[in-house]
């Protein structure tokens, strides 16, 4: 199996592309070319050495999947906020400190999967992404958690007793009868040293 240190340019010419499978080599980066795959649902980015992501990646119309997990990655471009189509975002076992401030421009993203990287305060702008119903959080050092509330959502925390690190799960109460009720929020506390 070959390593690839660099995106082969020939990837760049295919238009028709739908599918691309770059996990477990050594990328260092991606050019911001990648946003030439206009016809692009599925980017599977895996076990590399990446650090970011181009702005080019808000090129990627069709995208549904990003998959970016066990890389070195410290944030995501706020370009990401233009990917109406996307519906997953998996970037766990990375080096993220937060989402971009206008993540609820992902219209139809209904998960986010940042566990095990380095958020420490979940951001408000999160309630306001319409479709999300799975927000995981776990393995991260958050010391304090902002209401992210919208009048269709109700947030539930969770402390891990075993890393101190909180799992939020957004579980949808769509058609509620009363709205603008705010939900409480359900905290368990982890086991202090």
């Amino acid at each position: 199996m070959n390593k690839l240190y660099t995106m082969p340019k020939q990837v760049y010419d295919a238009k028709s592309l739908t599918k691309l499978w770059l996990c477990d080599n050594y990328l260092e980066s991606l050019p911001d070319g990648i946003g030439n795959l206009v016809n692009l649902e599925e980017l599977y980015l895996d076990n590399n050495n990446l650090t970011s992501l181009p702005n080019g990646v808000g090129d990627l119309k069709s995208i549904r999947k990003m998959s970016l997990g066990k890389n070195r990655i410290e944030s995501l471009p706020d370009s990401i906020s233009k990917l109406t189509t996307l519906q997953i975002l998996s970037a766990p076992q990375n080096c993220v400190q937060s989402l971009p401030r206008d993540i609820c421009g992902c219209k139809s993203l209904y998960q986010i999967n940042l566990s095990h990287n380095n958020v420490e305060q979940l951001p408000y702008h999160v309630g306001a992404c319409p479709a999300l119903i799975d927000l995981e959080l776990d393995g991260n050092p958050l010391r304090g958690v902002e209401s992210v509330m919208s009048s269709k959502q109700r947030l539930r925390f969770y402390r891990e007793n075993y890393n101190r690190a909180v799992m939020a799960k957004i579980a949808l109460e769509r058609d509620s009868p009363n709205l603008m009720k705010l939900f409480p929020l359900i905290l368990e506390r982890a086991f202090e040293d």
